[in-house]
C-alpha cells in the first residue's frame, strides 16, 4: 500500500463512533459521503482506482493560429489524460478550431461572441460523455467512465462579479449527475483565503475579491478539496498577477474529491508562459 493510501486512512477512516456527522448523498449508486471524515461503521469510501494526469490553464485567448499551436505542441508532448483550458475566446463558429485529435475527445462551451469560452480534452484512450454546459462559455462538463467508477470533470470561467446565479446554476448540474468523483477545474475569479491568496495589495481590490461563501460551500457539499492548497498549506504563491492593482492573486484552482486527492503524487502551478495566468498541473 502506498504510504499516501494509507495516511489517508488513517486520517479519514479512524473517527470515533461517537461523534456525530451530518449526511449528504450525492448522486451515486454506489457512494454516501459524509460531512466531514468518512465513518467506517457505516460507509466505505471508494478510493479512485483511476489515476488522471491533468492540466488546467486561463489562456486568454486562443484565436491567433500562432499561439494556439505553441500551446497544442506544448501539451501534445505532455500527453496529459484531462487539459482544461478557460477563455478561449473562440466563438459558436469556430469551435472547429479547438479540435485537436492528438490532445483528446474536445467538448466545448463558447460563446456567440469572442470572449469566455471553456473547452475539456479528454484522451480518446478514455470513455467519456459531456454532461453539461452553458450557452455563455463558462461551464463545460464531461464524465469519464469505466467498469467500476465514475469521474465527473467539470471546467469553469467564474463571473468576476456577483455569481449567485452561476453558483447555483453549477450546482443544479452536478446535483442532477451521477458520479462517484469530481474534479472541478477552472478560473474561479476570487479566492479562498484573503491571507494566503493574494498579495498584501490586492486585499481590498475588487480584483481579486474573496468567493461567495456558498462558492466555498461546495467543498463541503460534495467533500472537495482545494487540491493545490492541501499539499502546500503554508506556502504563499499565485496563478495571476493584476497590472491594473499591481497585485498577484490564486484565483486558478483544481477541487477534487477527497477520494481523488490519495492519487495525486503532485500538482504544481507552472510558470507563466503563453498567457497572463499560470497553468496547473496533477
Amino acid at each position: 500500500m502506498e504510504f499516501r493510501e494509507l495516511e489517508y486512512q488513517l486520517k479519514y477512516r479512524n473517527v470515533q463512533e461517537e461523534l456525530s456527522w451530518k449526511w449528504l448523498r450525492i448522486k451515486t449508486t454506489k457512494t454516501w459521503r459524509l460531512r466531514g471524515p468518512w465513518k467506517t461503521s457505516q460507509t466505505t469510501p471508494m478510493m479512485s482506482k483511476v489515476s488522471l494526469s491533468c492540466y488546467s490553464n486561463n489562456v486568454n485567448g486562443l484565436n491567433s493560429p500562432s499561439k494556439r499551436n505553441s500551446l497544442f505542441n506544448k501539451l501534445r508532448k505532455e500527453k496529459y489524460s484531462v487539459i482544461a483550458l478557460q477563455e478561449t475566446h473562440i466563438d459558436q463558429n469556430h469551435t472547429k478550431y479547438l479540435e485537436n485529435i492528438q490532445l483528446g475527445k474536445v467538448f466545448v462551451s463558447a460563446d456567440v461572441q469572442k470572449k469566455r469560452g471553456v473547452a475539456l480534452y479528454i484522451d480518446c484512450n478514455i470513455k467519456a460523455e459531456e454532461q453539461f454546459k452553458d450557452k455563455e462559455g463558462r461551464v463545460i462538463a464531461a464524465r469519464l467512465e469505466t467498469e467500476e467508477e465514475k469521474t465527473l470533470v467539470v471546467n469553469i470561467y467564474a463571473p468576476n462579479g456577483p455569481k449567485s446565479k452561476f453558483i447555483k446554476s453549477l450546482k443544479d448540474n452536478i446535483n442532477k449527475t451521477e458520479f462517484d468523483h469530481l474534479i472541478l477545474f477552472g478560473d474561479f475569479n476570487g479566492v479562498v483565503d484573503k491571507t494566503m491568496d493574494k498579495t498584501f495589495k490586492a486585499k481590498n481590490s475588487k480584483a481579486a475579491s474573496s468567493l461567495p461563501k456558498k462558492f466555498v460551500a461546495l467543498m463541503d457539499e460534495y467533500d472537495l478539496v482545494d487540491s493545490w492548497r492541501e499539499y502546500n498549506p503554508d506556502v504563499k504563491d499565485y496563478t495571476y498577477y493584476s497590472s491594473r492593482h499591481q497585485a498577484w492573486s490564486r484565483i486558478d484552482m483544481i477541487w477534487c474529491s477527497r477520494s481523488v486527492l490519495v492519487k495525486i503524487n503532485k500538482i504544481q502551478i507552472l510558470t507563466r508562459d503563453l498567457s497572463d495566468h499560470c497553468p496547473l498541473t496533477l
